[in-house]
């Protein structure tokens, strides 16, 4: 994306976007952290444009309101979205910068896919294997701080 682009989309989010981290619950055990970037509106070409920017996928939807239009909506998590908040940051305003800013932190704590214990990691264990082997990767990236290298 160029500086404009990166701009617009700032601009875009800034009004129209939502920053938020989520946790897994009971499934991550709470140290998942995952960023996440959703923005909805009514308007399809601003909502395509800004999903063919950050290279995702558009979804329409009809609101549960009556006489409402139809709204389209993309979202981004991950490694994705935290990559989008460090390349828009600087063109945010006050407010978002602080919200950003704090995922941002939360999302160099967060755990890889692997060292979280998921299923698709340990194929062919029995759930107290998986157990085990998730509760040794929490306490591995607890003692070594465990941080992400973040490309856009």
């Amino acid at each position: 994306m160029t500086e404009i682009e990166i701009a617009w989309l700032a601009g875009l989010l800034e009004g129209e976007g939502c920053f938020f981290g989520a946790h897994n619950g009971k499934r991550s055990r709470g140290i998942n952290n995952s960023c996440k970037v959703y923005l909805s509106m009514t308007d399809l070409d601003v909502v395509k444009k800004a999903g063919g920017l950050i290279g995702v996928e558009v979804r329409s939807y009809q609101p549960n309101r009556p006489n409402s239009k139809m709204a389209h909506r993309l979202q981004i998590h991950g490694d994705k979205a935290v990559s989008l908040m460090q390349a828009i940051l600087p063109f945010m305003g006050e407010r978002r910068s602080k919200k950003i800013q704090e995922l941002l932190e939360r999302a160099k704590n967060r755990l890889s896919p692997s060292e979280r214990g998921r299923r698709a990691t340990h194929f062919g264990m029995s759930s107290r294997e998986r157990g085990i082997r998730s509760a040794q990767a929490r306490a591995v990236a607890r003692r070594d701080n465990h941080t992400l290298s973040l490309e856009f």
